[in-house]
């Protein structure tokens, strides 16, 4: 009977992978996020576009909090008091991003333990391996750092500003001056919705 009730969805991890223009939000046991937002809040009636770029830590206490609970009773449909919560993180994100999420999860929301994860770590737990070369394509840029048994390898890892906005941008140019029909752009979307699936 103990065995059931550690599946029972009360007891599951819940994971989180906030990146700079969409949230991942899901279970520890499920194959997929139950859910992805971007990455976006209000603070008294102003649109935070990117939490990421809050000047001060007053600025990002609040718009984490409030873009923590949109989260979680909006989107989630899940209470986050007494779970246990899995952060999703790039290794280059700010320390004071993680010190102040650390803080709303634990001190707002009363989350009952909190584990940050490097990103490039958790996309090779997933294919059950410990050794691989990471390649993360992101909205801003690409970062590629490699991992040896489970440690990524920091001097080496590579970046480059290019990824998912400048083909964002690419694509709106070409629509703005007509060179993409609705037949391509439908072509477009629908390997957009392949790519999302693999």
């Amino acid at each position: 009977m103990k065995i059931e009730s550690d599946f029972l969805p009360e007891k599951q991890c819940i994971v989180i992978d906030i990146g700079t223009k969409y949230t991942k939000f899901g279970f520890a046991t499920e194959h997929s996020p139950r859910c992805i937002i971007p990455t976006c809040c209000e603070i008294d009636g102003t649109s935070i576009p990117d939490i990421y770029k809050c000047k001060d830590e007053q600025t990002l206490m609040l718009a984490l909090t409030n873009f923590i609970h949109m989260l979680f009773y909006k989107y989630a449909l899940v209470a986050p008091k007494d779970k246990k919560v899995i952060i999703v993180e790039s290794l280059l994100s700010p320390t004071i991003f993680k010190e102040i999420l650390a803080k709303v999860l634990f001190i707002t929301y009363e989350v009952t333990s909190l584990c940050f994860v490097p990103s490039h770590c958790a996309s090779l737990f997933t294919l059950g391996i410990s050794t691989g070369l990471v390649l993360d394509v992101g909205y801003k840029e690409v970062i590629l750092i490699p991992v040896c048994e489970g440690v990524p390898i920091l001097r080496l890892w590579q970046a480059m500003p290019l990824a998912g906005q400048a083909v964002e941008n690419q694509i709106k140019t070409r629509i703005d001056i007509g060179q993409l029909s609705d037949e391509s752009i439908d072509s477009i979307a629908e390997i957009l919705k392949l790519d999302a699936v693999l």
